[in-house]
């Protein structure tokens, strides 16, 4: 019905002819007095006046109406969809019949999201990749992520298609492509084993530690002495570029500052492959992106809330120390991972401690991500092994409880872990002794009442034989 409806809008921008057609007629009119026939702008001397500035400034003006009354939304795009160029739209239909054929292959899997959410948190959605679309501000606004797999594991040859309402060939409104192509032969060429992957883990949590602090209240503060909220997560894929087909990691460091006035976040990528290693921020290496009229639809300027800052390749020099657990982790089994073809926006964990301070982070698209993601915490709330965290997400209807047992930390955190649990498991024991103590008492107590009890008995039933027996005397 949208697509009708275009259809119809569209057939208005033939207006600046009709409006020519009206200030110029083809016709003649009679504006004589009996003496002279005028026809179009004719004077008296019989010779026509063609005045070219004139009808043109009449268009002009036509057009310049026309583009201030129209608004400047997708329908806009809609309307002047027969003047795009006759090589984009084939362009666009071309690619859109690719992504339609791909997208039925086995090795092709593929994820919603709004474009809202993905405009925004693009760090969240594919690390090291920006958003190809431009933000509409339409609710209803969706995309579809179809990502090339070679043995499951996913690659850079992406492909993103906008669409509005349900996904379906008439909903479409534009197409993108990455910028990477990978050939069944190519493909092959990785061979069937599993690929060899690169996981840094003392990097991220040095970094962590030269770059945040613990106050001992339940925050991290950065260099600036700002609260901040950090996580991190990591996803595995198969990266194309000129050295070939490899293997890479790619580690997200991401987190936002509690003096934040806005939804902004601040977040550095990783990027690790076998034989080197780089930070890299979000980038556009998108090949083509189009409208279905063939206009180009990238954006003008990046939505996302996320700000690259350079923490990996750097150092505070703090004296910072790391704890963390992981909330989606098969491990603690607490917190479920909504499978990624039931979302259409991100999840969001929301975590605080005994003293009742809150925080919130989002959390990342795809399950792998999820499972891998690491919320860094100030180590120093633990006070006893009883202290927990609690944990809450959009699938939970009660916290998820994490102790000291749940967290991973520094040596020296672990240590001060390890006396908490020594000291926790004394507790216990005397706790447990005690109790043993307090029980035999009970029982002795118990016994001695009823032996007293019994002599008691003893004493009444011979008092009550010598008055039978006294009674029996006199009777």
């Amino acid at each position: 019905m949208l697509k009708k409806k275009m259809n119809e809008l569209s057939d208005s921008v033939d207006c600046f002819d009709k409006i020519s057609a009206r200030a110029f007629p083809k016709d003649q009119l009679d504006f004589s007095d009996g003496e002279f026939t005028v026809s179009d702008l004719e004077n008296v001397t019989g010779r026509k006046r063609r005045l070219p500035a004139l009808k043109w400034a009449a268009i002009g003006a036509a057009a310049a109406v026309c583009l201030a009354i129209i608004p400047k939304t997708d329908l806009t795009d809609r309307l002047f969809a027969n003047l795009g160029s006759s090589s984009g739209k084939h362009k666009f239909q071309a690619l859109a019949a690719e992504i339609a054929q791909l997208s039925e292959r086995d090795d092709f899997v593929s994820y919603d999201v709004t474009l809202a959410m993905y405009s925004a948190y693009d760090v969240l959605v594919t690390p090291g990749i920006s958003c190809p679309f431009e933000e509409s501000g339409e609710e209803n606004s969706m995309v579809r992520i179809f990502v090339r797999t070679i043995g499951g594991i996913p690659t850079n040859q992406l492909y993103a298609v906008e669409y509005e309402g349900t996904y379906a060939e008439e909903n479409i409104i534009a197409a993108a492509e990455s910028n990477v192509s990978i050939s069944q032969e190519e493909a092959a060429k990785t061979g069937g084993s599993k690929p060899v992957f690169t996981y840094d883990d003392l990097l991220l949590t040095e970094t962590v530690r030269d770059h945040f602090t613990a106050d001992g209240k339940g925050d991290l503060l950065d260099a600036g002495q700002v609260g901040c909220s950090v996580a991190s997560f990591r996803q595995n894929s198969f990266f194309k570029d000129e050295n070939g087909i490899r293997p890479v990691t790619h580690t997200v460091l991401y987190g936002q500052r509690e003096n934040s006035t806005d939804d902004s976040f601040f977040y550095d990528i990783r990027a690790e492959f076998l034989d080197e290693s780089k930070s890299v921020s979000q980038e556009d290496t998108w090949l083509n992106v189009l409208y279905y009229n063939g206009r180009s639809a990238k954006p003008d300027r990046s939505s996302s809330h996320f700000s690259y800052e350079a923490m990996f390749d750097t150092s505070d020099s703090s004296e910072g120390c790391w704890a963390y657990f992981t909330p989606f982790s098969a491990d603690s089994g607490r917190v479920s991972v909504k499978s990624s073809g039931e979302k259409i926006g991100l999840d969001s964990i929301t975590y605080g401690i005994s003293s009742g301070l809150e925080k919130r982070l989002p959390t990342p698209l795809t399950d792998s991500s999820s499972l891998s993601m690491r919320i860094f915490i100030d180590p120093y709330v633990f006070t006893s092994a009883d202290d927990s965290i609690k944990v809450m997400s959009a699938l939970m209807s009660s916290p998820a409880d994490f102790y000291i047992s749940d967290m991973t930390a520094s040596e020296d955190i672990q240590q001060r872990f390890e006396e908490l649990n020594a000291q926790s498991a004394l507790e216990a024991q005397n706790a447990a002794i005690q109790a043993e103590i307090d029980r035999q008492r009970a029982a002795e107590n118990e016994k001695a009442h009823l032996e007293k009890l019994r002599a008691n008995e003893a004493l009444i039933d011979q008092v009550l034989a010598a008055k039978e027996a006294e009674l029996y005397k006199l009777g």
